[in-house]
Formats: structure tokens, C-alpha cells, sequence
């Protein structure tokens, strides 16, 4: 399943990319062609405007000249100097004129022959009305005159002949580039119009591979979040179970020690009450009147009645007692167990907490036995302290359906292998002990179905953790 998921990430990656690609090269081509059309547009769009100008400028030049023949005729005519004004004025206008052609008309470009033709014929055309004028203030022949008119008439038609090629030439140019300027800002709406439906479906494309992947995402993370949820189900189950298996194993071990500690006691018991009955025949018959003799007498019975009762302890340590259940609150009982061991607390000056939870509900019990229960555990922590430093902590919560007490404390702890070996009847390693306080608590708490855990580290203090049904359950 996890390569599977991997698979169609990577897949999902493919698609995504393909798609930013896909858009990116759309519309960088979309990008170029709209420059490209701009470029032509702008080209031609100046084109068209410089050949207006240039047509415009045609056309003033012609009537610039025509103005100078106007006043030159008016001159000689009426002999009156201010009708050679727009004549001189023309020389200025028309020399500008002709400067703003050439910077439009630029170098290599074919109409710039034509218009150094008609530079050439306007310097004609000027001389002639100059050697007009100095006929006339020379009084020379009046033939003379008129043949510098005829020749600058000659020279304007020429000039209007070449104006009128330039202007058809630029005109010709003027239809040409409008047609084409025309075709390019025609093509424009299509380029946007493409742009505009190409951003459309990419849009949408985005939108749908979004939700596509969000999709699965939520698919994805739903199965994730069941496959957790299975995993987290089994781990409980296989937690729960385990510590059934341990409480099942912790129960037939003690089933089995019980069941040794009976074939025990009753092989001990037999030849044990023969040789009581043997001493108290051979105290009654033989043994009245030697002092001695019945001292020896007494240690043996003695000895007989002490097995006897460390096999009726063992018996007791190791079966399924008898039990007085009712309801009882487990925080009563764990303050009473503490106060049957008050005296060790205050001689060895050791703080007790208490966490008990607020409202804690009540347990079915036998109210005596799980208090020597909870006291073994509360005087093996107290004897496990050293003294003026020992804490002592009393938790109690719900946990799991479970009246949960913890008894914790700060000691000496115990090792790994004595903690395996330690509801073993007869193992302590106390002076003194007898090995069975743990083994009774242990059968306490199992004789409730309930359970016994510990926790210890050798220097970091012990803890005793007990499960016990709540009042509802039923044994």
C-alpha cells in the first residue's frame, strides 16, 4: 500500500509539472507572438506616419515655390517691393523643408535620389528668379526677363514632375504599410483572445488538477487515518492481551505454587503429627521423671508446631481465599493501611503524598484483606527508605475502564532478578523476612481479579501499580 501511495504521488508530481510546463510554453509563444505583432504594428504604424509627414512636406514644398512665383510675378507686375517678402520668406521655409525630408527619407533608401533631384531643380528654380530680379533692376530687355521666366516655369514644372513621382511613390508605400498595419492589428484580437481562452483553460486546468489532487489527498489521508486507527486498534488488542497473557501466567504460577505448596504440606503434615503423637507417647512413658530428656521433648513439639504453622502460612499465601466482597472506596481503604503503619512513618520521618482523584467511585472488596494488601506494599516501601529522606506517594485514578492505585516509592530499589522472583513464596531479601508478605498481597489481588505490576530500578525507589474492577463489574 505505501508504494502504491508513492506511485500515485510521483504520478500526481508528473501531471502537475506537465502542466506548469504546458502553461509556461503556451504562454511564453502567446508572449512572443503578441511582442512580435506589437513590434510589426509599431514598424508600421511609424511608417505610415512618416509618410503622411513626407507627403504633407511634398505638398508645402510645391506651395512654398508656388508662393515665391506668386510674389516674384506680383513684383514685376506692380513693381512694389513688399510683394517680394513672401519670396525671400520662402527661401527660409523651404530650406527647412527640405532638411526635415532627408532626416526622414534616410541614407540607401530609393526615394533618396528623387529627392536630390528636386534639391537640384529648387536651386534652380531660385537662381532663376534671382537673375530675374537682377534683369529687372538692371534694365535689361524685357526679352531677357521673359526668358528667365520661361526657364523658371520650365524648372517648376520639372519640380512639380518630380513632387507629384514622390508623392504617388509615398503614397503607394502609405497603401502598402496601411495594409499591412491593418492585417497586424487585425491579427491582435485573435492573439488575445487566444491569450485570454488559453488563460481560461489553464485556469480551469489548475482548478480541476487542484481538486483532483485534494481529492485524493483526502482519500489518502482518510485510508492513513484508518490504517493508524487499525494499527492503534491492534496495538491496544495486542497490549491488552499481553497483559492478559501476563496476568494468565502470573495466575497459573501462582496455581501451580499453590498447588505444590498443598502436596508440600500435606507430605510435611503426615510424618509432622506422627512424630508429635511419638514425642507426647514417649514424654507420658519414658521421659517423666528425666528433666533432660523432656527439655528435648518440648524443643522437638515446638519445632513440629512451628513447620506446622509456616505451612499453614504458605497454604494461605499461595490459594484463592475466601472473600467478603461489598462496595468500598479504594482512597478509605489506602488511608486506613496507612495509618496501620503510622508508627514506621513518623520514626523514620517520611513524607506521604497523596493524589488521589476527586470523585473516585467505589471498588467491591474485602475490605481487611486488600487492606493488609495495600499495608505489605505500604511497609516493604517504608523499610526500603532510608530515614529523614524517604517520600512515600499514594496515587489513585480511572484508567482504562480501571480503579488504577499506585503505591511509589524513593528506596533503594530492587534489581532485575529479584524482581522476577518477587511474589515467590519464601524469597526476601530482608533479615529476617519470611517471603510470603508479597506472595499474600499477590493472591489479595488476584483472589479480586485484579492485577499486580512493579516497577523498579536499583536506586530510583520502587513502584507497585494495581487494576482493580470497579463496583459495576461483576466478579
Amino acid at each position: 500500500m505505501p508504494v502504491q501511495i508513492a506511485i500515485e504521488k510521483e504520478h500526481s508530481s508528473r501531471r502537475i509539472l506537465f502542466g506548469y510546463y504546458a502553461a509556461f510554453t503556451l504562454l511564453l509563444i502567446s508572449f512572443l507572438f503578441t511582442f512580435y505583432t506589437n513590434s510589426k504594428l509599431n514598424s508600421h504604424a511609424k511608417g505610415v506616419e512618416q509618410t503622411n509627414i513626407t507627403v504633407r512636406l511634398l505638398q508645402g514644398l510645391f506651395a512654398e515655390v508656388r508662393n515665391a512665383e506668386s510674389a516674384f510675378q506680383g513684383f514685376l507686375i506692380i513693381q512694389d517691393n513688399d510683394f517680394l517678402k513672401p519670396y525671400h520668406g520662402s527661401r527660409f521655409v523651404v530650406d527647412s523643408i527640405m532638411s526635415e525630408l532627408y532626416s526622414l527619407i534616410g541614407a540607401g533608401h530609393l526615394q533618396r535620389s528623387r529627392l536630390d533631384t528636386i534639391s537640384g531643380l529648387l536651386v534652380e528654380r531660385y537662381d532663376a528668379f534671382d537673375a530675374g530680379l537682377r534683369s529687372f533692376y538692371n534694365f535689361e530687355a524685357s526679352d531677357s526677363i521673359v526668358k528667365n521666366i520661361r526657364k523658371g516655369n520650365e524648372i517648376t514644372g520639372l519640380l512639380r514632375e518630380q513632387i507629384t513621382a514622390l508623392i504617388m511613390t509615398e503614397k503607394t508605400l502609405l497603401r502598402e504599410r496601411s495594409v499591412k498595419l491593418n492585417m497586424y492589428s487585425k491579427s491582435v484580437l485573435p492573439v488575445n483572445l487566444f491569450t485570454f481562452a488559453l488563460a481560461i483553460l489553464l485556469a480551469f486546468y489548475a482548478l480541476i488538477t487542484f481538486q483532483r489532487e485534494k481529492e485524493k489527498a483526502v482519500v489518502a489521508n482518510r485510508a492513513r487515518i484508518e490504517k493508524e486507527n487499525q494499527l492503534k486498534q491492534k496495538v491496544e488488542e495486542l497490549g491488552k492481551a499481553n497483559e492478559e497473557l501476563v496476568r494468565l501466567r502470573r495466575m497459573e504460577k501462582f496455581t501451580a505454587t499453590g498447588r505444590m505448596a498443598r502436596i508440600i504440606a500435606h507430605e510435611v503434615r503426615n510424618p509432622l503429627s506422627n512424630i508429635q503423637l511419638a514425642i507426647h507417647q514417649l514424654k507420658d512413658e519414658l521421659i517423666t521423671n528425666d528433666s533432660n530428656a523432656a527439655f528435648l521433648a518440648d524443643i522437638i513439639n515446638r519445632s513440629c508446631e512451628k513447620i506446622n504453622q509456616l505451612v499453614t502460612e504458605l497454604l494461605n499465601a499461595t490459594r484463592i481465599q475466601e472473600m467478603q466482597f461489598s462496595p468500598a472506596s479504594v482512597n478509605t481503604l489506602l488511608d486506613e493501611s496507612l495509618s496501620a503503619a503510622a508508627d514506621r512513618v513518623q520514626l523514620q520521618h517520611i513524607k506521604v503524598i497523596r493524589d488521589y482523584a476527586p470523585g473516585t467511585g467505589q471498588i467491591n472488596a474485602d475490605k481487611e484483606k486488600l487492606k493488609i494488601a495495600f499495608l505489605n506494599i505500604i511497609v516493604n516501601a517504608i523499610e526500603a527508605m532510608t530515614t529523614d529522606e524517604g517520600v512515600l506517594m499514594l496515587k489513585t485514578e480511572s484508567k482504562n475502564g480501571k480503579c488504577v492505585v499506585t503505591i511509589s516509592d524513593n528506596g533503594a530499589g530492587i534489581d532485575n532478578e529479584s524482581l522476577s522472583q518477587l511474589f515467590e513464596p519464601y524469597f526476601s531479601k530482608k533479615p529476617g523476612g519470611s517471603g510470603l508478605g508479597l506472595a499474600n498481597t499477590q493472591a489479595i489481588i488476584l483472589t479480586h481479579k485484579g492485577n499486580i505490576e512493579v516497577e523498579s530500578q536499583p536506586g530510583k525507589g520502587t513502584t507497585f501499580i494495581i487494576s482493580l474492577d470497579w463496583a459495576d463489574d461483576k466478579f
